[in-house]
This record gives structure tokens, sequence and C-alpha cells, in this order.
């Protein structure tokens, strides 16, 4: 998780918290309710064909990649980086 979407993330829960705490239950827009919300939610779900990286055969170690590899006949890729990702994107 990045720190955008962390901050993103606390930022909200923060707001949750003190709306449960503070009992507010009124809308901050007008036709926000909480079926706006959910209809809003299901609008923005990845679709199936953003989805399909999820069908990647992830694992964490390349001994059970190439044993993976050898058993379904299919190549692998090895992804590596050294350091930290975020800071190396320039």
């Amino acid at each position: 998780m990045n720190a955008r979407m962390l901050i993103a993330v606390l930022a909200a829960g923060v707001l949750g918290l003190q709306a449960a705490l503070h009992g507010v239950s009124a809308p901050l827009r007008p036709g926000h309710d909480a079926a706006w919300v959910r209809q809003r939610a299901q609008a923005l779900q990845p679709t199936a064909q953003e989805r399909r990286w999820e069908r990647i055969g992830w694992v964490h170690s390349l001994e059970k990649a190439l044993r993976l590899g050898r058993e379904r006949g299919r190549p692998i890729y090895l992804f590596a980086i050294l350091g930290r990702m975020e800071c190396s994107r320039n």
C-alpha cells in the first residue's frame, strides 16, 4: 500500500469513527444516502477484464515457481528488485 492510499484509508477511518461516535446520520450531500453509496461502490468495482491479473499464479520463492513451471509446462516470470520500489521510479 503506498503512502497516499494509506493516508486516504486512515482519513476515511477517522471520519467514519468520528461520525459513528457523534451519531451523524444525515448525508453529506443531498441524495447521497446509504443506497447511493452502495450503488456507487458497485459501479466502481473492477470488471472481469480489469481483474485478469489476479489469475496470475504468484509465488514467493523461485524454487516453487520453477517446480510449478515444470509441472504445468509453463514459463516463469522472475521479478526482482533491490531496495525500495517506490523510490526507484524516476
